[in-house]
């Protein structure tokens, strides 16, 4: 989905981008008094035909018009004494004295402004996302393939984009190579503890061959990234969902990445209450190109 400044975000990015709606309005209600009606319309979502969506919503007139809500904030304290937190009032207000209509769409894929989460935010959101009876079928089977007929912690390993995903956008070089490949594995490895039961979801097929086996289970399946692949297929959507709910339903997320975050597993431990820790496995090799440019650069500026 194409919308005016951005095309449809990736999973978590989109459920990250209505808690910050949510933290916004919560901010306007505050100052102003004026309570503001949120609701997540996930129709023109890709993902939409395997979740339950709300027929009676009132529709944008064209959602490739919608812009992308936001407030430019780093992750703020609510002090009033921090004019961090005194740009994000002035800003949301006047955003919403702007708006003229009784029902504003938009769609957002922003970073939070605020640590705090509510409860009945997540609640609702959780209420938005509920799968279809075709879906449930399918989470209920790969289950049953997998074996898993008790609780279970879910491994969570997201790579680079231009890893995994053959449209991706960026700068990176990044590449599976031999040295990250046998980091991830030790790092994953050394939090798996015996007796337990673990479900490996990931973004690569390599990575997956290198870790299942024993207690580590895992299926073959064709995920995307909503927001880099330019034509996801209705098994990629379907798969990206599978991985997404199995996570929901586990006792514990243990996250593997070559990024400081993945928001992948992260919102889905913020929205279901499920005990998360972010495990950072460095790229070296991608450390070492980036450290190369970057004396390339200085060199090059001296010059000057």
């Amino acid at each position: 989905t194409q919308f005016v400044d951005f095309k449809a975000s990736g999973f978590g990015d989109y459920l990250r981008g209505s808690f910050m709606m949510f933290q916004l309005l919560r901010t306007l209600e505050k100052y102003t008094g004026v309570h503001v009606d949120f609701d997540m319309d996930l129709r023109n979502y890709p993902m939409s035909k395997f979740l339950i969506t709300d027929s009676t919503l009132e529709t944008p007139t064209d959602y490739s018009k919608l812009g992308n809500f936001h407030i430019d904030s780093l992750l703020v304290n609510q002090d009033e004494n921090d004019i961090a937190y005194q740009h994000i009032v002035r800003e949301v207000i006047r955003y919403f004295n702007k708006t003229q209509q009784q029902t504003f769409f938009a769609y957002c894929c922003k970073d939070l402004v605020y640590s705090e989460m509510l409860d009945s935010e997540k609640a609702l959101i959780r209420s938005r996302i509920q799968p279809t009876s075709e879906m449930e079928t399918y989470i209920t089977n790969s289950l049953s393939r997998l074996g898993v007929t008790g609780p279970y912690t879910t491994l969570h390993v997201r790579l680079n984009d231009t890893v995994c995903f053959p449209h991706a956008v960026g700068s990176s070089q990044s590449t599976l190579n031999t040295t990250l490949m046998d980091d991830l594995v030790a790092s994953v490895r050394s939090k798996v503890q015996e007796g337990k039961t673990y479900v490996l979801v990931s973004s690569s097929t390599a990575v997956k061959d290198a870790l299942t086996g024993g207690n580590i289970l895992s299926l073959p399946t064709a995920i995307c990234h909503i927001g880099q692949n330019q034509e996801p297929t209705d098994e990629e959507l379907k798969d990206t969902l599978l991985d997404f709910f199995l996570m929901s339903r586990s006792q514990e997320i243990l996250a593997f990445s070559t990024y400081e975050r993945t928001g992948f597993s992260l919102e889905c431990s913020n929205i279901y209450g499920i005990p998360y820790t972010m495990n950072v496995v460095e790229d070296k090799e991608e450390t070492a190109r980036r450290e190369e440019q970057r004396k390339q650069f200085e060199a090059f500026m001296k010059r000057y």
